[in-house]
């Protein structure tokens, strides 16, 4: 309801022609429009008083006369998720403004965005502006640092025009996923006191096919191996200076396209390579990042069953099937994944943190003091519908 009790007094107590400025608070969010008018008089109707609106001001309270557009008593502009997940993704623009005949939008900011349909919202053969409108926008983020766009709704109608923005978060390449920021302990008297997550561009070589050498962000798995999952080229090894108080972990998804192939006794391996092997390694794949815990200690653990494993040597790793097989590692399409990478024995790690063991100083280790190298290799194994 409209708060106009406390000004009643003040404005009967005003000379005939004088020119006077209302301060309305609407709820929700007691927004304060501000209308300058002129002569104010009492109305026509017992306890109504009459004027005309010159000038106003207020988010969302629109400009012009009688019938302003606004956002202010009906829903200004919101976008949900606020931050889209990952690089790129879909979010929903709702709102509803009063008195539009025609609602447009914009979107500004270095992320690509792009509405569903085109850029209007409702009016002019679309939907009617009078009920909520929503819309879908899609946003991408080629770069790798954090991107927020704004997009901005613009509604006009017969006495006025008014605008309400929302804003979009996009992340980079190089930020780590949520999560990633927890740091495990190292274990009393290893020569590392904890690890945290590697993140960043890093280089790497690549051996096998399409052999050479490039840099990739290190949190993102199809960055790391390009291409359709699971990248370009299947069995190519990936070789990196790891530093050795800091943990790998690639996010990943596997598509339905590259699901559809698999037929039952098929299964893949995310392995330690032959080659490059700098100190025993724990692997696990998991719903969140970073997590090292072991899922058959800990029901807290985010760790997928059977897919975890520690003290890995040259060949080791993790294979995991997509058609389910009893006792093994199995994952699902669709699912955001993320193989987890330490020089470290993992078996005191637990789902909020615990202690990790380096493996530096360990039998047959070639590590430096700062770093370790590491070769990782995802291939198909067994594997006849590939």
């Amino acid at each position: 309801m409209i708060r106009l009790i406390p000004l009643f007094a003040a404005m009967f107590s005003l000379p005939i022609g004088a020119q006077t400025t209302l301060d309305i608070t609407v709820p929700p969010g007691n927004v304060v429009c501000s209308y300058v008018t002129g002569p104010v008089t009492s109305g026509t109707v017992a306890g109504h008083l009459q004027a005309t609106a010159t000038s106003s001001s207020g988010a969302g309270c629109g400009s012009g006369s009688a019938g302003n557009v606004t956002f202010g008593p009906a829903t200004p502009l919101t976008a949900t998720p606020s931050t889209v997940p990952g690089t790129s993704g879909l979010t929903t623009l709702s709102f509803q403004a009063l008195n539009a005949t025609q609602c447009t939008g914009a979107i500004t900011g270095t992320a690509a965005g792009t509405f569903t349909g085109g850029n209007l919202f409702c009016g002019t053969g679309g939907a009617s502006c009078s009920t909520p409108v929503s819309k879908t926008a899609s946003f991408i983020n080629g770069g790798t640092t954090d991107i927020t766009d704004t997009v901005t709704v613009t509604c006009t109608g017969p006495s006025g025009q008014a605008q309400s923005s929302a804003t979009v978060k996009v992340s980079g390449t190089s930020s780590p996923p949520p999560g990633c920021q927890r740091i495990i302990a190292g274990a009393p008297g290893t020569p590392i006191q904890s690890f945290s997550q590697w993140t960043g561009n890093h280089p790497f070589d690549i051996s096998g096919q399409n052999g050479g050498s490039r840099s990739a962000d290190v949190t993102d798995f199809s960055s790391m191996f390009p291409g359709p999952f699971p990248g370009s080229v299947s069995g190519q090894q990936l070789s990196g200076n790891l530093p050795t108080n800091t943990y790998m972990s690639m996010q990943f998804k596997i598509t339905p396209e590259y699901a559809a192939v698999f037929q039952p006794g098929d299964y893949y391996k995310f392995s330690q390579g032959l080659s490059e092997f700098g100190a025993a390694e724990s692997f696990s794949i998991s719903t969140s990042c970073g997590d090292f815990s072991n899922p058959a200690a800990y029901a807290s653990s985010t760790v997928v069953q059977n897919c975890w494993k520690t003290g890995l040597h040259a060949g080791g790793g993790i294979a995991w099937f997509i058609v389910p097989k009893f006792g093994e590692c199995n994952l699902s399409p669709g699912v955001t994944y993320y193989w987890n990478i330490i020089n470290a024995n993992a078996t005191g790690v637990t789902p909020t943190g615990g202690t990790a063991s380096s493996t530096l100083n360990a039998p047959g280790s070639t590590c430096s003091q700062a770093t370790c190298r590491v070769g990782i290799e995802d291939g198909p194994e067994g594997f006849q519908g590939h």
